[in-house]
């Protein structure tokens, strides 16, 4: 929706652009994680590296590529 209303704004702001591909990263590791994981570990692995994808909402707050690591 964000790329739709704002097509030239989204790639000019940097912390945006990392969000919006974090959001999409966080969807396919999700949907690995609870139903495509063929065995325990991979959905394991998945839920890890999808929990750690929810750092883009410190990159949101500090308006910031590296979220709260920029500090």
């Amino acid at each position: 929706m964000l790329v739709a209303m704002l097509p030239a704004a989204v790639f000019v702001n940097h912390w945006l652009t990392v969000k919006l591909v974090m959001l999409v990263i966080y969807m396919v590791l999700g949907s690995f994680a609870l139903k495509r994981g063929h065995n325990d570990r991979v959905g394991g692995v998945s839920f890890g590296a999808a929990t750690g994808c929810m750092r883009s909402r410190s990159i949101a707050r500090a308006h910031q590529p590296l979220g709260l690591l920029a500090i």
